[in-house]
């Protein structure tokens, strides 16, 4: 018998209807003609579901693919690693009307705004708290000796200092990464999606939806 080796995927994206084994899962096995036919193995179908648009959903469970793969070369001896369960996102390409692209373009704008605000008063509000304002006149009178006009070289080196170090610490200038590291918002949204594939596979679980074994 000959070895085959399937990881299946946490979460993967499809643009066809079919699902097959190569979409979801990683093979490995010694024959390269033999992975080549494993990986267009049939899976499973996605049909438009009513009231849908966009994006579609399904979970597959390994012992599902196992199944499949092992109908396909009943003489393999399958080792299934990786993950219990994938989701399968179904991506529908449509061209989107001219006033849908507007209402996109015109919630960026919104929520590029809405973060702008939220992160200024996010900064007015600490510095409001720790009263860095008569911190900063303490200083200025404590090194010059005299008083301050609340506009001098100190509060001036704290706003750029204030900037550069947020443009370090979100890794970016405009479109061009400053390191190679994946910044915080990157770092931020794989865990919001781990987290969200986690909970849509259990929910699918206990609704009994999982496309699984008998």
């Amino acid at each position: 018998m000959t070895d085959v080796y399937v990881v299946l995927k946490e979460s993967v994206q499809v643009k066809a209807e079919i699902v097959r084994v190569d979409d979801v899962a990683q093979i490995y096995t010694r024959k390269d003609a033999l992975k080549a036919r494993l990986k267009e193995v049939f899976v499973y179908q996605l049909r438009q579901k009513k009231k849908s648009r966009g994006k579609q959903r399904e979970v597959i469970g390994a012992l599902y693919v196992l199944e499949c793969i092992e109908k396909a070369c009943p003489d393999c001896c399958v080792h299934l690693l990786g993950e219990t369960d994938c989701l399968v996102e179904w991506v529908q390409e449509e061209k989107a009307p001219k006033w849908h692209r507007i209402w996109q373009a015109l919630k960026i704008v919104f929520v590029a705004l809405l973060c702008f605000a939220g992160g200024a008063f996010s900064i007015m509000a600490f510095h409001n708290d720790i009263s860095i304002t008569d911190l900063f006149r303490q200083l200025y009178e404590l090194v010059m000796g005299e008083k301050s006009s609340g506009c001098t070289m100190l509060e001036l080196a704290y706003s750029i200092g204030l900037m550069v170090g947020i443009i370090l610490f979100y890794n970016h200038i405009g479109k061009r990464r400053i390191t190679q590291d994946p910044t915080p918002i990157e770092v931020s949204m794989r865990s919001y999606e781990k987290d969200l594939t986690e909970a849509m596979t259990s929910a699918w679980g206990r609704e009994e939806k999982t496309i699984d074994v008998d």
